[in-house]
């Protein structure tokens, strides 16, 4: 679908206007059970029990006179069965739709009538056009045609003086959409924005904003935009004498005997389906601002748990509240991972503030021991904490209001935005459903840490099974390493005073002897090996591993190049954990260019903080020009069995890179994406004495 071309100002307008039409949650669910052919009439049945209006409306229908002198029934099942899957669907849809739009969106007596008619003619016409062809879905064609207009009464609710005075010019359909531009956006767009909004299936999205377009353009769309399309003219050929339908029914193979068959059944079925939409306003008030409250927060919650990580809960949290409580700043406190301190996010400016949990007080301690939502306005003003006199200020609220998370009994953090005395009454009529979203939002945070700690064991296990395969081949790999070290021997006496060449022997020896440790603490039921510091240098290591990769470089048709920080100052670290670091790198860059590539390795200084409190880092970088790392791959990139390379490779590489880099209390990084290259970038803390 094309993207709405509605202006911003319009846009800004609709989107925050008071009367905006809100999806309601029953609804979404019964278009879900109804496009479920596996769904039984019961399982509608008591969906349609948990409306009071619904239900008021299905009963009445079941005992009108369609349904001739059957006795009188009152329950919800039996005029279910009475009405049949078909018609059932029909009315529940339509008087959901039907609530939704009821209240005053602009259209008023007649022209509201003729609204109605004209969305549930065209409703019924393309259930119909869909059976006949037997193309889409009947009932996700119905309720396109039920909504298809929707835009006009936004619109309606929006402008309502300059759109009250278009209606009431008959001048055709092109006429109307160039003047609702004017005011805003044709209503076909209006109304694909809402609906995208409310993420209806997208097939409903696209012919609903394709309705109005020419039969040339429609002939190579998608099924139900040409549905639609057709049951649209059809609908508006009862209405005007002026609306030619034969292009339309061409394009969807229907001959006339079939367009005045189909026009019969419809109009038919209308009458049934009007009748049930006699709704009482005064009588449904309550129920509608219900279901508008719980509508309201639908589209955030349903994000809330579908969230697989626990930066899309927090987001889901944002929306749900500033949903639901019609506030712009929200600042969320989380337990961390070890339940020492609540850390801060919201607030880009108090990202780094952490409370530590033994020194919790004022309104915040409060609200975590009470496990309840507590108001700055319900307590006396000594007990506030300059914490909560600071979050006011922040907020530029003159009250705080604090919502605790919590699930299966622990406090795991608070929601706090701020209020006026004026959002009082607001924040009063959403309380129930606050806690319910902080209940679920608690939930999917602790399910989310659950889950982690999961993950954590899955990859303790696993690497408790990558030890003991290493410790087996620990002892047959050394016999073939002991053998290349007394060849190098040999080598090296009969060479006699070679220089160069003695002096790559030795580095090849070195990393024999370096290879030996390793095997050497494979073979030890030891996993957690303490390391070894030493001074080292580590532009010198960096150039010996250099000169080690050039050949299979040059072999390659690589262009290996360094480039190191002469200023770099020796630190303390483990020599072999850190050449095993910038080996790892070096050989996976190496093998993923191709001939005619680029592969560079740099050392630098770096300083980061606050001015006072400045940390500096020894930086090495390994970069590369070949086909990247698939994101797929990328969000486990550091765990065991989890190869860049493919089939044919165990995956322990990385994962041993970043042992050994969270060993030294640093960092690794990784910057990537398909035909972008590759860049690792390992940070490791300089202090005063050394890592």
């Amino acid at each position: 679908m094309m993207t709405p071309t509605i202006p911003k100002e319009a846009k800004a307008k609709i989107s925050t206007f008071k009367r905006l039409p809100v999806l309601p949650a029953i609804l979404v669910r019964l278009i879900e059970a109804c496009n479920d052919e596996n769904v039984s009439l019961q399982s509608i049945a008591s969906l349609i029990g948990t409306d009071a209006g619904l239900t008021s409306r299905v009963l009445f229908l079941a005992n009108s006179a369609y349904y001739g002198s059957y006795n009188p029934i009152e329950h919800i099942d039996q005029a279910v069965f009475r009405m049949g899957k078909r018609t059932l669907k029909s009315v529940v849809l339509s008087a959901a739709v039907h609530q939704v739009f009821k209240g005053k969106y602009g259209f008023e007596g007649e022209v509201l009538q003729k609204f109605w008619r004209h969305c549930l003619l065209t409703a019924l016409l393309s259930r119909q056009i869909a059976e006949k062809m037997g193309q889409g879905d009947g009932d996700q064609a119905f309720f396109a045609g039920l909504i298809h207009d929707m835009g006009r009464l936004v619109l309606s609710a929006n402008y309502p003086e300059e759109y009250r005075e278009l209606i009431s010019m008959e001048d055709g359909e092109e006429i109307l959409l160039a003047q609702e531009s004017k005011i805003a956006a044709p209503h076909p767009e209006v109304a694909a924005w809402l609906l995208e909004k409310w993420k209806v299936d997208s097939l409903i999205v696209d012919a609903v904003f394709y309705h109005h377009e020419s039969v040339k353009r429609i002939a190579e769309a998608f099924p139900l935009v040409k549905i639609l399309y057709g049951a649209h003219i059809l609908a508006c050929m009862t209405e005007s004498n002026h609306v030619r339908c034969d292009p339309a029914m061409e394009l969807l193979g229907l001959s006339p005997e079939d367009t005045t068959s189909l026009l019969v059944k419809a109009e038919e079925e209308l009458e049934k389906v009007a009748e049930s939409l006699g709704l009482d306003i005064g009588k449904v008030a309550t129920l509608k601002s219900k279901v508008e409250e719980m509508a309201h927060m639908f589209a955030p919650l349903e994000a809330m748990v579908a969230a697989r990580r626990e930066e899309e809960i927090i987001t889901a949290i944002f929306q749900s509240v500033r949903v639901l409580c019609d506030v712009s700043d929200v600042i969320l406190l989380v337990l961390d991972a070890e339940g020492r301190h609540l850390v801060s996010y919201g607030d880009p400016f108090l990202r780094t503030f952490r409370v530590p949990v033994g020194q919790v007080s004022g309104l915040l301690s409060r609200s975590l021991k009470l496990g309840d939502i507590v108001t700055s306005f319900d307590e006396p003003k000594e007990t506030r904490s300059i914490m909560d006199e600071q979050l006011m200020h922040r907020l530029g609220k003159k009250g705080l209001v604090l919502v605790p998370l919590v699930s299966m009994g622990e406090r795991i953090g608070t929601i706090i935005f701020g209020l006026d005395q004026e959002g009082r009454e607001t924040l009063d009529k959403s309380k129930s459903l606050l806690k319910v979203m902080s209940s679920i939002a608690a939930s999917a945070l602790m399910i989310e840490r659950m889950k982690r700690e999961e993950q954590k064991k899955i990859q303790e296990e696993k690497l408790r099974t990558i030890h003991q395969f290493m410790r087996r081949i620990a002892h047959e790999i050394n016999n073939p390493l002991s053998i290349i070290k007394n060849f190098l021997a040999i080598l090296s006496s009969r060479l006699g005073q070679h220089g160069e060449v003695n002096r790559e022997i030795q580095i090849i020896r070195e990393e024999i002897d370096r290879m030996g440790r390793i095997l050497a603490e494979l073979s030890i039921d030891k996993m957690d090996k303490g390391i070894v510091r030493t001074r080292i240098n580590v532009n010198t290591v960096v150039e010996e591993l250099i000169s080690l990769f050039r050949p299979l470089a040059n072999q390659r048709g690589i262009k290996l190049e360094i480039k190191v920080d002469p200023t770099l100052p020796d630190i303390y670290a483990d020599r072999d954990g850190l050449k095993q670091m910038v080996i790892n790198l070096l050989k996976n860059s190496i093998e993923a260019v191709s001939a005619g590539g680029h592969v560079d390795l740099e050392t630098k200084l770096e300083q980061s903080g606050e001015p006072g409190n400045y940390r500096q880092h020894v930086v090495i970088s390994v970069s590369d020009d070949g086909p990247g790392i698939p994101a797929s791959v990328k969000a486990n990139l550091f765990e065991p069995m989890v190869s860049t390379k493919g089939k044919g490779h165990s995956g322990i590489g990385l994962s041993v890179v970043y042992q050994v880099v969270k060993s030294h209390g640093g960092e690794i990084t990784c910057e990537t994406g398909e035909d972008k290259g590759t860049r690792f970038v390992i940070r490791l803390p300089l202090m005063e004495d050394g890592l």
